[in-house]
């Protein structure tokens, strides 16, 4: 049975990052959200995301992978594989150009649908697997 991430969602999610990440897997799973079929973060996920920066920033010595994620019910696989390279990317940007992070300790990687999270049998669930993973590395 494949391993999954510690769960952090919102709106509990901003107090509970740091507690919960980093997970015995070194994964965090964070339910950044994006708009539909768009690498465009929404403005609701700010609280979140500083909260990754300011654990970033206590842990600068450790790399942090950056994982994007798509669900399978918008558009062809090879669209989704892209679209989930450029949510890391957006994730990424913001870490650095809004949360002075240094980019070299930063990377970005898109798995698209390939790993959901859920059956994707509500639109709730399928908003589940449009997703930023973060691992430390």
């Amino acid at each position: 049975m494949e391993d999954r991430p510690a769960e952090i969602s919102a709106p509990s999610a901003s107090a509970a990052i740091i507690k919960e990440f980093p997970t015995d897997s070194g994964v965090a799973e964070v339910l950044i959200q994006f708009e539909l079929d768009s690498a465009t973060i929404r403005s609701d996920q700010s609280p979140l995301l500083q909260r990754i920066v300011e654990f970033a920033r206590k842990h600068q010595d450790v790399p942090l992978q950056i994982n994007g994620h798509t669900d399978r019910k918008t558009g062809t696989h090879e669209y989704n594989m892209t679209l989930s390279q450029k949510r890391a990317a957006a994730v990424r940007d913001y870490l650095v150009d809004v949360g002075g992070l240094d980019p070299r300790n930063l990377s970005g990687h898109g798995f698209g649908p390939n790993n959901p999270l859920t059956d994707e049998s509500t639109p709730e669930l399928i908003a589940r697997n449009r997703r930023v993973e973060f691992r430390l590395e």
